[in-house]
């Protein structure tokens, strides 16, 4: 039994079907586990919400480092910006340079103008956090020249939502085969985020 982070690290003759390897992937705790998780902890019933989707992409051992490490320093700072900090930290020792992790910190109302798109927004992160993705287009392209707001309102949707925000880092390489070993890597990261909104610019 071979054990790693990711088989796109793994020469791929390791992976043929002739030498009837079987890859296995395990996947991070979904938001059901990360809640029960943190019910049992006695955190607040209205702060538990948040802290599911704060979570998300972080394994249990991760999460329960949290429970362990309060100490006068810790504990005067936020629990969920402990999580985003912790989070960004270990994504970019899994990761490396192929996704970041956003924080965004400001929501609709902090947006001047753009009535018509804020108001299309509001709309879909309603949707969101009811959980109706039939109703949520898979992807939204904003156009618009520099300073005209397209980052602030992608933010503003994700802090609206609650959700994690990603952007793909470097995942294009010189080398042959490393660009699509990124792009799985992030896809993968991807996944195991979810809910998650993926930010290019």
């Amino acid at each position: 039994i071979l054990l790693c982070r990711n088989a796109e690290d793994l020469d791929a003759s390791l992976l043929d079907r002739e030498l009837g390897v079987r890859q296995i992937r395990l996947p991070k705790p979904d938001a059901e586990t990360r809640r029960v998780v943190w019910v049992e902890a006695g955190v607040p019933k209205d702060e538990q919400e948040a802290l599911v989707k704060a979570s998300a992409g972080l394994s249990l051992n991760t999460i329960a480092e949290f429970f362990r490490e309060d100490t006068p320093e810790t504990v005067s700072i936020p629990l969920i910006q402990r999580i985003f900090a912790r989070k960004r930290q270990i994504l970019s020792e899994e990761y490396g340079s192929v996704l970041k992790v956003l924080n965004p910190k400001w929501g609709f109302d902090c947006i001047g103008g753009l009535a018509k798109q804020v108001a299309y927004l509001r709309r879909v992160a309603e949707n969101m956090q009811r959980g109706r993705f039939d109703l949520v287009p898979m992807g939204i392209l904003m156009t618009g020249p520099p300073g005209t707001g397209k980052t602030v309102a992608a933010e503003a949707l994700a802090k609206e939502v609650g959700v994690n925000m990603i952007s793909p880092g470097d995942i294009r390489n010189k080398w042959v085969g490393d660009t699509e070993k990124n792009l799985t890597k992030f896809v993968n990261a991807a996944i195991d985020m979810a809910p998650v909104i993926i930010f290019v610019d």
